[in-house]
């Protein structure tokens, strides 16, 4: 039993596409364009409805179907288009190497999580491509009266990517970073800021540091000249 893929998920801009389905033999047999039939079809309600309409279009909607048209119509097409894409770097091994959005699928077909977009960087790295998670902090956010620990609250959310989505990207990849920029002057870091992890547990650490330290990189560098100092 063949999916339907939800159509909205994939990289297509138009509302209808030929998919190379007709029955222009005209014997009312659809079949695809290199002669071969198949039993899995996929028809809107009411569909084929017949006279004059000999070609198949697919139907940019939630369940993906189709319906019947004049051949001679203007439509998008579709000549191929690859599923099961787990990430970036797939998507590089298979030809592709714009830096635009792409679907994946990291827990593969008809598992877990729906297909989502990210954005593809292949140009980078020129050995794979980088899947990038955009979020709505990429700007800078003024703190102004956050005197109190932990009393500045900012949740992260990846745009319609749900956080499991997130995770299962992160999951399969070879490694992954996040950054988080900090830019407030003459304040405590340490025991007064934290960060969450995905089961929204508490973390104290920040980057450069070793893991529930409590410290961040400069204050590790920092400990390191000191004890250089003393010795």
């Amino acid at each position: 039993m063949r999916r339907a893929w939800p159509v909205d998920e994939r990289t297509f801009d138009t509302s209808s596409y030929w998919i190379g389905f007709n029955d222009l033999d005209g014997k009312g047999t659809w079949a695809w364009t290199d002669g071969s039939v198949t039993s899995y079809t996929n028809w809107y309600s009411g569909e084929p409805s017949g006279g004059s309409e000999h070609c198949g279009v697919l139907r940019l909607s939630s369940d993906g179907t189709w319906y019947d048209a004049s051949c001679s119509s203007t439509y998008g097409y579709i000549c191929k288009y690859p599923l099961n894409t787990i990430s970036c770097a797939e998507w590089k091994r298979k030809g592709y190497t714009s830096n635009v959005y792409y679907t994946i699928d990291p827990d593969g077909r008809n598992n877990g999580v729906d297909p989502y977009k990210v954005y593809c960087d292949m140009t980078t790295d020129a050995s794979t491509g980088i899947t990038t998670f955009e979020h709505q902090e990429a700007n800078r956010s003024l703190v102004a009266g956050a005197q109190v620990a932990f009393s500045f609250i900012r949740n992260i959310t990846y745009g319609a990517k749900s956080v499991d989505q997130v995770a299962t990207g992160a999951d399969i990849s070879g490694e992954c970073y996040q950054y988080i920029k900090y830019e407030c002057h003459h304040f405590q870091m340490t025991g007064s800021t934290a960060w969450y992890d995905r089961d929204g547990k508490q973390k104290n650490y920040w980057g450069g540091a070793t893991v529930d330290s409590g410290q961040c990189a400069c204050g590790i560098s920092a400990l390191d000249k000191a004890v250089f100092a003393i010795v």
